[in-house]
């Protein structure tokens, strides 16, 4: 798999996870090793409606947000690495 392939996989699998976690189909004890070890401690996340979320608020957002919507989805497409 060349590094663009790996790249590309990263993205599309963390997008699929969030997708899972927020519609509440993955187990809730995998929040820590499917998303939050993977991720830097600085990490800051701007949800859509253009919040600024990181350390404990970013965390105990993703917990609270489990299951919260059945109909969550996302779709990546045309990726591009420059």
């Amino acid at each position: 798999m060349t590094t663009i392939e790996i790249v590309k996989k990263e993205i599309v699998d963390l997008h699929d996870f969030f997708a899972e976690w927020f519609n509440g189909t993955v187990e809730r004890d995998v929040l820590v090793p499917n998303f939050l070890s993977r991720m830097d401690d600085n990490i800051i996340f701007i949800p859509p409606d253009g919040t600024i979320l990181a350390g404990d608020v970013l965390k105990g957002g993703f917990y609270r947000g489990y299951g919260s919507n059945k109909d969550f989805r996302i779709q990546i497409r045309d990726v591009t690495i420059h």
